[in-house]
């Protein structure tokens, strides 16, 4: 098996990183990855992007939005967590005990620093029935990309800041807050837990660990644990060549760093969105495909200037990314600009 740590921080690299490697190891191989990211929201590949995130607050902190290839919810990613893939030539569900054995190093570690580290759910691990880390999985090919995220020392007031709350579920009645989007769509939503992180419980417990020591302990539990299935030595570090990055840099800017597969990839969605200007209350109503507007019905007590339907028909068909405003004509609602009204339609 190859060990590969990263020495990116970017999100979209890392993420390009490990496709690449599920695409490329001969078979016969494995890999096992250490990275962290820089703040991103790192969301599932079946997720709506606009329903599991706080639009306004990821824009005004800088914080990249970036979906994976595998399903799951949507995590916060910064300097203080920790990141592992596995890639193996066996393909798995989340109901095979080879998921859990993915997961045992990381137990392993946590219970030899005195916690009590517990598997639950069907893809959680969890301290004082807090959670610390969760996993997920891509499985093609006879191949399993199985990677996780481990909460050391996150910043979890960016954590619970940057992802919005308990969605909205499909058939619900549309009880929400004035200003508060309301979303309507068939993809997977997140569920909300109670988190914590490994440094908080270190410091219940007594005990104080750096994320180099415990990068340094995952890894040779994770050594320990490819050995003892093998046989003999793993773990044989891999460089990345010229011709590995020049493919890996591709793939990060045609997919990875692209609207279309971080905000526009199942983004078929019903939302109701509201705002009270100076000049007066905007509602709108718009049937979103493939993030692009669809359909749009603006009302509410403001004054137009115009047949406010040559507004709506002037939406439609326009991505709701961070070029909208740019698109739209200026002076269509009096006293609302066309950048008031982008942000109402895309936070």
């Amino acid at each position: 098996m190859y060990y590969y740590e990263s020495t990116t921080t970017d999100p979209c690299g890392n993420l390009a990183t490990e496709e690449y490697f599920f695409k490329t190891l001969p078979a016969g191989t494995g890999l096992f990855m250490l990275w962290q990211n820089r703040d991103a929201v790192i969301v599932g590949k079946y997720q709506n992007t606009a329903e599991e995130i706080n639009t306004a607050y990821v824009r005004e902190h800088g914080i990249e939005v970036v979906r994976r290839m595998s399903g799951g919810g949507a995590v916060f990613h910064d300097l203080g967590g920790l990141n592992y893939t596995i890639i193996t030539d066996e393909e798995t569900s989340p109901c095979d005990p080879v998921w859990k054995r993915h997961m045992a190093p990381l137990l392993s570690v946590l219970r030899g620093y005195g916690l009590d580290a517990r598997f639950t759910g069907r893809n959680d691990i969890e301290i004082g029935g807090r959670k610390i880390a969760g996993c997920a999985q891509y499985a093609r090919g006879g191949r399993t990309l199985h990677h996780g995220c481990i909460l050391f020392d996150t910043d979890l007031t960016k954590v619970a800041a940057a992802l919005r709350g308990k969605p909205q579920r499909t058939g619900e009645p549309a009880a929400h807050t004035p200003g508060e989007a309301v979303f309507v769509s068939r993809s997977d939503k997140s569920v909300p837990s109670r988190v914590t992180t490994i440094r908080d419980c270190l410091e219940e417990s007594g005990s104080g660990k750096t994320i180099e020591t415990f990068m340094r302990d995952l890894r040779k539990a994770y050594q320990m644990q490819e050995t003892a299935a093998d046989g003999k030595e793993t773990f044989v570090p891999y460089q990345l060549t010229e011709a590995d990055r020049k493919e890996i840099d591709i793939l990060c800017e045609s997919k990875y760093r692209t609207w279309a597969w971080n905000y526009g990839y199942r983004a078929d969605y019903q939302v109701k969105k509201e705002q009270r200007f100076a000049a007066g209350t905007v509602q709108a109503e718009m049937d979103v495909r493939e993030g692009c507007i669809e359909t749009v019905r603006l009302s509410g007590d403001f004054f137009a200037d115009g047949d406010i339907t040559a507004l709506e028909a002037a939406l439609r068909g326009l991505p709701l990314d961070g070029h909208l405003a740019e698109r739209l004509p200026e002076g269509m609602i009096r006293g609302v600009s066309a950048a008031e009204l982008a942000r109402l339609l895309t936070d």
